[in-house]
């Protein structure tokens, strides 16, 4: 597929590229091929501060922040700082009332309505159907 066509599929909803292994599906195949790369246990991309390997060079570019002392993510509502943007927005919840179960993500009741959320939309999307699993 052209680049253009291969990427109208991430308009469309059509995943024709699906991993043998796990089952999870695609819209492009160089995102399949980048996927398989867990599967496989390989990690080619390491860190070379502290050793530590990677499957994805985004994942490694993640990683390097905590050398760095830098968090470059912060709560608008408490201040709290994080290098990874996932753990923020896993942090927000706190201040959202949704009351998160670690070990049982099933029994996280789900959030306020949106008028009542104090959470940035940008960073924490609110829907009536969000569930924590989305999130996590």
């Amino acid at each position: 597929l052209g680049n253009f066509k291969a990427h109208q599929l991430v308009h469309s909803g059509d995943k024709p590229y699906r991993c043998d292994l796990c089952g999870k599906r695609f819209t492009q195949k160089g995102h399949l091929k980048s996927h398989q790369l867990i599967h496989s246990g390989v990690k080619p991309y390491s860190c070379e501060l502290c050793g530590k390997s990677f499957t994805h060079p985004a994942s490694l570019k993640t990683h390097q922040v905590i050398h760095g002392g830098v968090k470059p993510y912060s709560c608008d509502l408490c201040g709290k700082s994080f290098n990874d943007p996932a753990d923020l927005k896993k942090h927000q919840l706190i201040h959202s009332g949704v009351k998160v179960y670690i070990d049982d993500p099933v029994k996280a009741e789900p959030p306020v309505e949106k008028e009542e959320k104090c959470v940035s939309d940008s960073l924490l999307p609110v829907t009536p159907d969000l569930s924590i699993e989305m999130i996590l």
